[in-house]
């Protein structure tokens, strides 16, 4: 028994040495993929829309096409009935109080962003500040209203 203990207990230790080094190759891989920012860099708005359906929690927040942010939660308002989103942008990107934000796809079949088309006020939004939002109509509504005003149309 004892020799069989001397025969494996080197192999053993040297498995032991090859998981501490994966697990070390492992974490500094994750680490670098893994972009851990500073939650104190962000400032913190929430947009009200009568219908946000269509946009994620963890979509794209787009300033001119170039991805800014990303909408962190969506809630409803039990008493108006408005949906709200709130989003993140880095408080370098300075948002006037005159800026549209609105619901958009990329393309047919793409998922929904935020997209915030920047403003010209001197004056910009405060942390926590809410924001009336646009909905852009989507291709199905488009498609949808057109099907249904022909329908309207012929029965005439």
């Amino acid at each position: 028994m004892l020799n069989y203990i001397k025969k494996i207990a080197p192999l053993e230790t040297f498995l032991g040495f090859v998981i501490i080094v994966l697990s070390g190759v492992f974490l500094y891989w994750a680490s670098s993929v893994v972009k851990v920012t500073s939650a104190t860099n962000d400032s913190y708005y929430k947009v009200s829309f009568q219908n946000s359906s269509g946009l994620q929690v963890g979509a794209d927040v787009k300033i001119n096409g170039v991805k800014v942010g990303s909408v962190l939660s969506k809630e409803l308002d039990p008493e108006t009935y408005m949906a709200y989103v709130k989003f993140s942008v880095p408080s370098k990107y300075k948002v006037p109080v005159d800026s549209r934000v609105k619901i958009a796809s990329e393309s047919l079949l793409g998922s929904s962003n935020l997209i915030i088309e920047i403003g010209k006020s001197e004056f910009y939004l405060g942390d926590s500040d809410v924001v009336e939002g646009e909905i852009t109509p989507s291709l199905e509504d488009v498609i949808g209203n057109f099907i249904f005003s022909m329908n309207n149309g012929s029965k005439k």
